[in-house]
């Protein structure tokens, strides 16, 4: 989807398109993982290292390791404050139901970051007023597609297969590219993965 600007609506109507295509599909338990990319990429820039420092801090965040990511931490410490090492270990816990938002928020001072926060809550909310809360969970700490998606991301996952069978997300810089200056929001199906979900269906 191709609009002018961004907005939680049209976040909350491509997330909505993925919950309807699911069910469409014939997939009944599903889960939509629903994060911003912007939110962590605006914790990690505001922190006084290099490229390279920051890109092994996503890596531990991605994985969720809190072990691995306290060891990098203690090494960083000359350049890590007290309060950006806590945030830091947080994001690898940011992960759940709606009170994950509240959560974020009591460890979150920064303005760009409380933005996308609050911007994250409105698409949620939309999309719980078209029903379809109990299919969403939210990961704060999500970082797939760092360098491609400039916001809100979700993955779809089914019972039974461990890889996501659907991705998107927002990606206003990509049509720039080409002298397009448009927001933009979207996702597509990984067929393969759908097509074993469906031969996992118990028969009607």
């Amino acid at each position: 989807q191709i609009t002018r600007e961004k907005s939680p609506a049209a976040d909350a109507e491509m997330i909505i398109m993925a919950v309807e295509a699911m069910k469409k599909l014939g997939i009944k338990d599903f889960k939509l993982d629903i994060g911003d990319v912007g939110f962590v990429r605006t914790i990690l820039g505001g922190l006084d290292l290099d490229d390279g420092a920051r890109g092994l801090l996503r890596e531990a965040i991605a994985k969720k390791d809190g072990s691995g990511l306290d060891s990098l931490l203690h090494e960083m410490k000359e350049w890590i404050t007290p309060e950006e090492r806590e945030l830091l270990l947080a994001l690898t816990t940011f992960y759940g139901e709606e009170e994950v938002i509240e959560k974020a928020c009591s460890f979150v001072k920064d303005e760009e970051a409380i933005g996308a926060i609050d911007y994250l809550k409105k698409v949620v909310d939309l999309v719980a007023e078209k029903g379809f809360k109990e299919h969403i969970t939210i990961d704060l700490g999500e970082v797939r597609g760092f360098d491609y998606y400039t916001g809100v991301i979700f993955e779809g996952f089914a019972y039974g297969i461990g890889k996501p069978i659907l991705s998107g997300g927002r990606y206003d810089t990509l049509l720039g590219r080409y002298g397009l200056n448009l927001a933009s929001t979207g996702f597509a199906f990984d067929v393969e993965k759908v097509v074993s979900v469906l031969d996992r269906a118990p028969a009607p």
